[in-house]
């Protein structure tokens, strides 16, 4: 089986992205220094949410309604449909200046 998503395999990449972000503050390269602390908070966050259930890390578009049914939190439910008829966006309204 593949290891690289595992909970360890996260962690060892923050453990080596947050020593490349020190080495690079006490060298005074604050711009990598930067970017590794960012990918070691990545790395840490996601070895988290993967040590919880490796879906957490997928990428959904749109709702996350479906992240949290395969997580096993909650039901997914039908999205509620639109109403039709005639509201807001058909009915024409005059607009209305005020001078003092």
């Amino acid at each position: 089986m593949d290891d690289s998503l595992s909970f360890e395999s996260f962690l060892a990449g923050a453990k080596k992205a947050a020593h490349r972000a020190m080495d690079d503050h006490g060298r005074g390269e604050y711009d990598e220094f930067a970017l590794h602390a960012g990918v070691a908070i990545e790395s840490l966050a996601k070895a988290v949410l993967i040590s919880k259930n490796p879906i957490y890390i997928a990428e959904m578009k749109g709702s996350a309604e479906m992240l949290f049914h395969l997580g096993g939190h909650r039901t997914a439910r039908a999205q509620p449909r639109p109403l039709r008829g005639s509201g807001c966006s058909t009915s024409s309204l005059s607009t209305v200046s005020l001078t003092c």
